[in-house]
């Protein structure tokens, strides 16, 4: 082989390491965390980022969009979709948090432990919300619509989601009062267990033509010491084990006839 064409072979090895450089500096890849404003963000996708991260303290304002820049310095926006899993997880120094509507999804453990957030002010656009999302959230008094007129401080009708996972608000301990709305079709695992504070829940109760069905999980109120009365709608298809266990300050329960069987330990150590 020829000098010539071993210098030529090397050239090509060149360009195309500088043509992969330079692809990788001017479009970040997916995974890589930025930090704009105190936050943190992660590339999923072109032009969409999820908050990955915070150095904030006090009331947070999550941005609906970022602006990045690209090795030539010119701006790009990211329009930010969603919360990732364990963002926030931990940042007792959090006290409130507003969720912009380009934001659908809120990820596994994003808000859990942080004990000293007391306010969420939400989106009707999040149709997904992971387990432990809120777990251990023991100040948590407020969840809701910035434009909700509810009475209710902790107001989930707004949201799109069909389901309230398994352990999302547990132990957040100084809720008071909360509202399911007639979309939610089930409520997870140990949902709201240890909300000891808690002491009315309203489940919206249309039971006509069209109702969707709602089961309630296993251990799912289990613990919530402060409620005093429960109604159950006819929606109601099924209500697991333990799922209101240890409920001491219950002094009325309403069934619906409709309501054939009750699961194991159901109103243990209630009444």
């Amino acid at each position: 082989m020829t000098n010539n064409m071993k210098n030529n072979r090397y050239s090509i090895s060149i360009r195309h390491a500088l043509m992969l450089l330079v692809l990788l500096l001017g479009f970040p890849s997916l995974g890589y965390a930025y930090e704009y404003k105190g936050l943190y963000f992660t590339f999923v996708g072109n032009d969409e980022v999820e908050v990955s991260g915070c150095d904030l303290i006090g009331d947070v304002e999550i941005p609906a969009s970022i602006i990045v820049e690209d090795m030539n310095f010119r701006p790009l926006r990211k329009d930010v979709i969603g919360i990732g899993s364990g963002a926030f997880q931990g940042k007792t120094s959090i006290t409130s948090v507003t969720i912009p509507k380009s934001v659908t999804s809120i990820g596994e453990s994003a808000f859990k432990g942080c004990t000293n957030l007391s306010s969420i002010i939400s989106n009707d656009y999040i149709s997904s919300i992971g387990e432990s999302a809120f777990e251990g959230c023991s100040s948590l008094t407020s969840f809701r619509n910035s434009y909700s007129s509810s009475s209710t401080s902790f107001d989930l009708s707004a949201l799109r989601v069909e389901s309230i996972p398994n352990s999302v608000f547990k132990g957040c301990s100084s809720l008071s009062s909360i509202r399911i709305g007639l979309d939610i079709r089930s409520i997870g695992e140990s949902a709201f267990e240890g909300c000891s504070g808690l002491t009315s829940i309203d489940i919206a109760f249309y039971d006509g033509w069209g109702a969707t069905n709602l089961s309630i999980g296993k251990s799912a109120f289990k613990g919530c010491s402060g409620l005093t009365s429960v109604k159950i709608p006819e929606r109601v298809t099924s209500i697991g084990n333990y799922a209101f266990e240890g409920c001491s300050g219950l002094t009325s329960i309403e069934i619906p006839n409709s309501m054939t069987s009750i699961s194991i330990g159901s109103f243990k150590s209630c009444i």
